[in-house]
């Protein structure tokens, strides 16, 4: 299977495990008037609850309300036991009472609260712990309570003194604000004064327009910005001095280690930035907290107007402690819908796509629906943001998400200003929206395509579409829209005329979306992927010929930083001359960044985060001294040292693979520092061989090349034998193959010309072929096949594994072949060894299935925990129509899971899988599990079977809602007995040994294997079947002559064996004939049977007979005239 390219993400990771559970942005409503007296809204990765309170505020305005309902969402379980705490104190704290106002905004904003304070919000997480969510709001959780409980009982351990001191949170905070601050200005020079300095010169600028005209106070605004950032804290009245003794606030730490994790962006200016026009803080100036005054007035108004909601309208919260992508898809149940969905306080920018993909669905589909997105600074219009971070203009957003925009796309952004919300409405109620002007008149198909999907929002269903990455933040390119318009077939079926091969309909819809011309090469290398099959094939084109593309991928050096909500780097590949890079790296950081803006930037960028290595597309070769640097795209900053391609690993993506085509298929290779002479620019994996693509100086002829098998001890993973190729007295290139190679069977293809040589490499015994498996399988449901019931049927199968093992004794298992009745020792080649076992262990869980009704097993590495793949099979053996058996499986990898390295929430998650999964699909048994011990290649072995399988399994409806496929670690695959050689390749090979006899022992046992298991009305049975039946014919007629020796010596009766082997290939000749009665070959071995044994007036006949389909053929008219010869020299003369 190729190497199918996932070039549509670009990523940033945080360089710190910190979080925001204080709000950065403007708190606003998600309330409108709607029909009737309930309103429902949802909140996804809602940081603090200020929305929750705004939306209430203006709630309790609309008179005809009866019933609010809030949905709180976060993955963070601190950000949710924060909010079930502030909710309880704005509904039952005084709104009126100066006292109490300032204890909530101290919990809620400050690093450090007094004694009283600390005991006061104690007793409230003990209420909390108790069950006590008051009475004024109906709170209770849908998901996370347990974890929730675990932060309140962390955070009442640390309010009874097991706290750090605010001066040494405030010295760790200051310690990563200088750090943090360092790398996100790529300077060395940041101390923690002038960081201070920096963050409050740019919050300035925020009420500097609404201040007196006079703006003689600005000092003193900034000094009090500035001591927040100092001090964590901003306390209305009493001085410094008042609160020596103080203790750190529990909410803000971490409730097992008591460390900071909160953002310095995180503070409660930003929450009621900029200030409404007239607002004028200059007044009261022998204060030091001016700034914090204002805000906490319109803090107080926030609290009041939510317990007047709260007075005259029941309000119901419900609390999901759980991811925000996850959350739409099936946290709240299927018929649940929501008036507003908010997705304001989620990084938008790159990841706006997932949300309105996601959320999309979970509106009401009425008209006063609302979806809420906030962009985060950016430079240029709103167009132009949503243009380049969704990749599709504006006006095709209505038929893509089922969404329309109604906020004004061109406002402009200027520095440093907050953006009110983004606000959605369904499409399907704004005709106007989905005009696409296209020459074609009214009536135009395409048009009525787009109608169709504007009918509900356009999410992806291929498996490998990934819609949410964990601790990561995702920005999308063009190449998504082209997956979310073709991914569902039905609903684009009006777009692609089926008349006409893929690139023509790839033609046709690249120019109606209007793509921009510079995204053509992402755009032919994802409709290859997606349209092929789809449509016909042109006449010129070769059937899986795609876009001549290299991928190539390379380690970070250096992880990107995100630098929070001004100024999020995104990651940008530039390709430079590498002479050029390095002499501007010698003159100086200025002299680089004017090399960057001069080279080419390429579009589309992919950072794999569970290898932290970015790919990146090139359509042709370059020249060798190019180079690539990683900068930051909205910045120009030097994110990696410069890399030279010619280090950097690279992968052919030359033609369309099937659908279900995922990354971790690719072929595993390694390509070590490329040899002088050649160097290996692509492996390409095929059904049955390999296609490695070099090039090669043409001093170095290509003719001189070998290749042979080497063999790899240092990495237990690659358990296959490896391939060397070389020039003698020169170069030496190892590849590693995840199968063995054949490598006598290889072929070699030149064009000095270009300087290319392309190897094709024949897969080696470990690919199991069986009739019509030439080409990768089709999509199968595992569950839908019948049940195999004959457990002899079942033992043959499993049998036929090993008949290419060296037997050692007779088993007498009654009923079976015998030479299936045979006990069978493991080889002593490591590999071939290897394969025994894994065959061995098939056998193991396809007969304990059927006999003991086992079905959970644990594949355990020696001496290894982490090593570990966890199978559970799903209750029958099932039987496929040619008459193999077939496993339905459900499989958990733990490697791979480490791999990962998931936090303790994914952990969490995946053990209640399991303990779910066992649940919902082992029966009770006295064991719990089978375990069975798997060498390190064997297990190698069998991850590469389960996810081959997987990528063409379609699981069952069980399997997808229990294991919630395909967003968790398990998979869904199938298993069925590994056959790891057809039997007349096999007898073949034999044969060319001189080897007679056993070459007919594997013909036999190959006709025995389909009498057994295969369908007689299959055509490629009777075709199998007819070749095996002439081979071992010809074998036995070569051993009968071998032990004739006399080219015409007729066996005699002193020879019965001999006579029986020829009267056997007279046998299998007549099977043959059966199946094809013209077929001239099976004649003619016939006649050599017949021959040998006496008989040449019907071998006569045979020829004859032959010579009628094959005329001229000199052989058979040599033999031919030899017997008339004979037959005269035997027939008696007759007088007249």
């Amino acid at each position: 299977m190729d190497y199918h390219p996932n070039c549509c993400r670009r990523v940033l990771q945080e360089l710190q495990p910190i979080y925001y559970p204080i709000g950065n942005t403007r708190s606003f409503s998600v309330f409108h008037a709607v029909p009737g007296d309930v309103f429902e809204a949802l909140f996804l990765g809602c940081g603090d609850v200020r929305n929750v309170l705004a939306t209430a505020r203006d709630a309790s305005k609309f008179r005809s309300l009866k019933h609010l309902t809030v949905h709180i969402n976060d993955k963070e379980r601190q950000i949710i036991a924060r909010a079930a705490l502030l909710l309880l104190l704005a509904s039952e704290l005084d709104a009126g009472c100066e006292e109490d106002m300032h204890f909530l905004w101290d919990v809620w904003y400050c690093l450090d609260l007094s004694h009283a304070q600390n005991s006061r919000l104690k007793k409230y997480l003990d209420r909390l712990m108790a069950g006590d969510y008051g009475k004024r709001v109906d709170m209770n959780f849908s998901m996370g309570e347990e974890a929730v409980r675990g932060v309140w009982r962390g955070w009442i351990r640390l309010a009874a003194g097991a706290a750090p001191s605010p001066g040494a949170i405030r010295r760790e905070r200051e310690a990563w604000i200088v750090r943090h601050v360092a790398n996100k200005t790529c300077s060395h020079n940041v101390t923690a004064h002038t960081a201070a300095e920096g963050l409050a010169a740019g919050l300035v600028t925020c009420i500097k327009p609404f201040m007196n005209i006079d703006g003689h106070n600005i000092k003193k605004y900034q000094a009090e910005l500035r001591a927040y950032h100092v001090s964590g804290a901003a306390h209305l009245g009493g001085d410094g001095g008042e609160r020596d003794g103080w203790v750190t606030n529990p909410t803000l730490l971490h409730p097992a280690t008591g460390a900071w994790e909160v953002h310095y962006a995180a503070l409660p200016y930003a929450s009621f930035f900029p200030f409404d026009q007239g607002e004028d803080i200059s007044t009261n100036l022998r204060y030091s907290t001016q700034i914090a005054k204002v805000c906490i007035r319109k803090f107080t108004e926030l609290v009041a107007g939510f317990q007047a909601c709260a007075a005259s309208v029941k309000i119901s919260v419900r609390l999901w402690l759980m991811d925000a992508v996850y959350c739409c898809d099936w946290g709240p149940p299927v018929g649940q819908l929501f008036n507003s969905v908010d997705t304001s306080n989620l990084a938008d920018n790159v990841e706006l796509l997932n949300l309105l993909l996601m959320a999309g669905p979970r509106l009401k589909k009425t008209p006063y629906s609302r979806l809420y997105a906030r962009t985060m600074v950016w430079k240029g219009s709103l167009r132009s943001y949503l243009d380049s971070s969704l990749g599709v203009p504006p006006e095709m957003m209505p038929a893509m998400f089922g969404l329309r925009l109604l906020t004004d796309l061109t406002l402009g952004t200027p520095p440093f200003q907050d953006h009110p919300p983004l606000e959605w409405a369904l499409a399907l109620w704004s005709t106007s929206a989905l005009h696409i002007s296209s020459g074609e008149g009214e009536s135009c198909g395409v048009r009525n395509a787009l109608k169709a999907l504007a009918s509900r929002c356009c999410r992806p269903k291929t498996s490998d579409t990934n819609l949410s990455v964990n601790n990561v933040l995702i920005a999308l390119t063009p190449l998504s829209l082209a997956l979310a318009v073709v991914s569902a077939a039905t609903r684009v079926a009006g777009i692609f005329d089926p008349s006409k091969d893929w690139r023509a309909n790839a033609d046709a819809l690249f120019r109606m979306l209007a793509v921009p011309a510079c995204m053509r090469l992402e755009w032919n290398t994802w409709m290859c992927w997606l349209l092929h099959g789809k449509v016909a094939v042109s006449p010129n084109q070769a059937p899986e010929e795609g876009p001549n593309v290299r991928v190539y991928s390379c380690r970070l050096q250096m992880m990107p930083t995100y630098t929070g909500a001004w100024g999020a780097p995104m990651l940008r590949v530039v390709l430079m001359d590498a002479t050029d890079a390095v002499e501007a790296m010698m003159e100086g950081i200025d002299s680089l960044d004017k090399t960057i803006l001069a080279g080419q930037q390429l579009n589309s960028v992919c950072f794999d985060t569970a290898t932290h290595e970015v790919a990146f597309l090139l359509q042709e070769r370059l020249h060798p001294m190019t180079a690539i640097v990683l900068v930051n795209m909205s910045r120009q900053v030097p994110l990696s040292i410069v890399i030279d391609l010619a280090n950097v690993k690279s992968r052919a993506f030359n033609r369309a693979p099937p659908l279900c085509a995922r990354p971790p298929l690719a072929t595993p290779i390694t390509l070590p520092t490329p040899p002088p002479h050649f160097a290996l620019m692509s492996v390409v994996e095929h059904a049955n061989h390999y296609v490695a693509t070099l090039g090669f100086n043409p001093d170095a002829s290509g003719d001189r090349l070998k290749i042979r098998t080497t063999k790899d001890d240092h990495d237990p993973a690659l358990c296959a034998n490896g391939t060397s190729i070389s020039i003698p007295g020169k170069d030496q290139l190892p590849l590693h193959f995840a199968w063995p190679i054949n490598v006598d069977q290889h072929k070699l293809q030149r064009s000095h010309k270009r300087g290319i040589l392309m190897c094709t490499l024949p897969k080696g015994s470990s690919f199991a072929l069986w009739p019509g498996d030439a080409k990768f399988l089709p999509k199968l449901a595992p569950h839908g096949l019948p049940e195999l019931t004959s457990e002899r049927l079942l033992r043959c199968a499993m049998g036929f594994m090993f008949v290419d093992v060296e037997s050692a004794s007779s088993k007498g298992v009654a009923g079976l072949p015998e030479f299936l009745a045979m006990e069978k020792t493991a080889p002593k080649d490591p590999v071939e060894a290897a394969l025994y076992h894994i065959r061995e262990t098939i056998e193991i869980l396809f007969m304990t299935c059927f006999t003991k009704q086992t079905q959970h097993h644990v594949l355990d590495g020696p001496g290894d925990e982490k090593n570990r793949i966890r199978i559970i099979v799903h209750e029958k053996v099932r039987m496929l129509p040619d008459g193999r058996p077939v496993l339905q499986v459900s499989y958990s990898d733990q490697l791979e899971l480490w791999n990962q390295d998931p936090d303790y929430d994914t952990r969490v998650r995946a053990v209640q899988r399991l303990a779910k999964a066992v649940d919902s699909f082992v029966v009770a048994g006295p064991t719990s599990c089978h375990h069975i011990i798997c060498e390190p290649g064997e297990l190698a072995y069998f991850r590469e079977v389960l996810l081959r399988n997987s990528a063409r399994t379609l699981p069952s409806k069980a399997q997808s809602e229990v294991l919630e496929l395909p967003s968790s670690e398990w998979r869904a695959s199938f298993l069925m007995p590994l056959y790891l050689q057809r039997h007349d390749t096999k007898g073949g090979d034999i044969v060319e040994a001189g080897e007679y006899v056993q070459a007919a022992a594997s013909y036999a046992c190959g006709l025995s294997m389909l009498d057994e298991l295969g369908s007689p009305e299959d055509a490629a049975h009777r075709e199998l079947r007819k070749s095996l039946l002439l081979n071992r014919a010809a074998a036995n007629i070569k051993d009968a002559e071998q032990e004739l020796g006399s080219a015409s010596a007729i066996v005699t009766r002193a020879r019965p064996d001999l006579k029986n082997m020829l009267e056997e290939a007279v046998v299998s000749c007549s099977g043959a004939l059966d199946i094809d009665p013209r077929n001239a070959k099976a004649l003619y071995r016939q006649a050599q049977a017949l021959v040998r044994l006496g008989l040449d007036m019907i071998a006569e006949d045979r020829l004859m007979r032959a010579l009628k389909i094959e005329k001229g053929d000199a052989v058979m008219q040599t033999m031919l005239e030899q017997i008339q010869q004979r037959l005269k020299k035997t027939t008696p003369k007759t007088g007249t």
